[in-house]
């Protein structure tokens, strides 16, 4: 199979004489932006952390770690659920900024129920909390503002597919 094949048949890349061109399909850039929310909240967490203890450990820290990564999987689906990754909403964010932001509010909220019906409130702060809700809102829409100007400009080049 050659290259040319290969390229026809994956449908992301195509060969031109000037040699290999790839080219975006809208369910790859979907999946890539799927990712990037993943990685803001993540992160978001993290700098949240550094903002409220700094380079401390928080003394319940198997507790906040928990918290963490139950809050990032509750994001990960909500946002999925919100429906926030359809090609149209990534193009003009505007469009979906409101779900997004519901979603995520929603699995900060759902966080902070398990821990009160766990009777665990106190025992995280929710200074941290509130912290990870505000980064990731903000890291959420620079990410959303910046996947449409990266949309746009792989459109003006040519390099994006309905696919």
């Amino acid at each position: 199979m050659g290259r040319s094949d290969l390229g026809a048949w994956t449908g992301t890349v195509a060969v031109s004489r000037r040699g290999a061109t790839a080219l975006l399909t809208r369910p790859v850039v979907s999946g890539v932006v799927r990712a990037l929310d993943t990685v803001v909240v993540v992160t978001s967490g993290f700098l949240a952390a550094w903002l409220r203890w700094g380079v401390e450990e928080p003394e319940p820290f198997d507790l906040v770690r928990l918290v963490h990564l139950t809050g990032s999987l509750a994001a990960a689906l909500l946002f999925a659920s919100a429906v926030s990754y359809r090609f149209e909403d990534l193009r003009e964010p505007g469009r979906a900024l409101g779900r997004l932001l519901a979603a995520w509010s929603a699995a900060i909220g759902a966080v902070l129920v398990a821990l009160y019906a766990l009777k665990t409130g106190e025992a995280v702060s929710r200074l941290w909390i509130g912290c990870w809700w505000l980064a990731g809102s903000l890291g959420l829409l620079a990410a959303r503002a910046a996947v449409a100007i990266g949309i746009a400009a792989a459109q003006r080049r040519g390099r994006l597919r309905r696919g």
